[in-house]
């Protein structure tokens, strides 16, 4: 068996929330310590 430990996490596409802060909020509290930035554009 292979164990595999995340380490990052690579975001790619559109998010369909109303606005952009509802976006950076949810991304930050769904992968907080998984992530080093987070691109507005």
């Amino acid at each position: 068996m292979i164990t595999a430990i995340v380490q990052g996490a690579h975001l790619v596409g559109s998010v369909n929330f109303p606005d952009a802060e509802t976006i950076f909020r949810t991304v930050h509290d769904a992968l907080n310590d998984r992530l080093k930035r987070i691109p507005d554009g």
